[in-house]
């Protein structure tokens, strides 16, 4: 890496703070990206740095992937420590209400990890969505029966399908915009199962499920005047569309490229790296299903 191509010093420094598994993919590709990584997580043995301070101090950018009731403590250390770049993994907070301290923060360089975005058969999906319109019908699931549940998940206020599994409510918002009619059923606390009846302002009629209940299915299915698209994550059916799989790992990589390039000046923005705000439509819709 060039000395011109790295604005803020030659490498670069990214602090990762929580060193679980998506934590540790985050390091691994910084690390190819030319970053020199510092990792801190509350498990000292988990940690290149020992304190957090010492993690942060000239980083260029910091990534939080704690589980989300520490997310805006961990922005606002990151927020003194004077980093210019802030990926902070999704959801970004436990409700909407938690995230005020990020309304009044004046940091255009923050971005959240709905990754999903990222994928292939998401680009496609994009783009082939005006070769069925109008568009009538669409059917969303995540489900997936968490093989190792980490305490918080259990956690009623930070937990549950609808926060750990928002990335398909990131998707319909991206892909169809705010709904203007939601109604919703869940089960348990924290809500092991949500099901949800949407309407957008265009006459949009839509379902959305996500569940620990049910064995892995991610899917988005469009029906339009003419055609059906069928989206699987790794996957896309549909006219006009290729046939592929990619691996999940793939998303991570290519949502750290872009950001990189936005960091080096390489690309003046991003409409696929996710803003605070489109993040905070997440946990507005999050907290409608939520709702008892």
């Amino acid at each position: 890496m060039t000395e011109e191509n790295a604005p803020y010093g030659s490498p670069r420094i990214a602090a990762v703070i929580g060193c679980g598994s998506i934590g540790r993919r985050h390091a691994h590709n910084l690390n190819r990206l030319g970053y020199a990584v510092r990792t801190w997580d509350l498990d000292p043995a988990r940690c290149t740095v020992p304190t957090l301070n010492e993690a942060l101090d000239g980083a260029t950018l910091a990534v939080i992937v704690t589980p989300p009731a520490a997310h805006m403590e961990g922005a606002l250390a990151v927020r003194d420590a004077g980093v210019p770049w802030l990926l902070i993994e999704k959801p970004l907070a436990p409700s909407f209400a938690d995230v005020a301290m990020l309304l009044s923060w004046k940091q255009p360089n923050i971005v959240v990890g709905y990754c999903l975005r990222f994928a292939l058969a998401t680009q496609d999906l994009r783009e082939a969505l005006p070769r069925i319109a109008p568009l009538r019908l669409v059917e969303a699931v995540y489900s997936e029966r968490p093989a190792h549940r980490p305490a918080w998940l259990e956690d009623p206020i930070q937990g549950g399908a609808t926060l750990e599994y928002s990335h398909i409510l990131d998707l319909l918002l991206w892909l169809f915009g705010k709904p203007t009619f939601v109604q919703a059923q869940h089960v348990g606390v924290p809500d092991q199962a949500v099901v949800a009846a949407l309407r957008w302002p265009d006459g949009l009629l839509g379902t959305v499920r996500m569940d620990f209940l049910s064995p892995t299915e991610t899917r988005i299915k469009v029906i339009g005047d003419r055609g059906v698209v069928e989206w699987y994550r790794d996957m896309i059916v549909g006219p006009g569309c290729e046939k592929y799989t990619e691996h999940s790992a793939a998303w991570l990589l290519h949502e750290a490229e872009e950001l990189h390039a936005v960091i080096k000046g390489a690309l003046p923005g991003s409409p696929r790296l996710c803003s605070v705000e489109e993040a905070l439509a997440v946990l507005e819709l999050a907290d409608h299903l939520r709702a008892r």
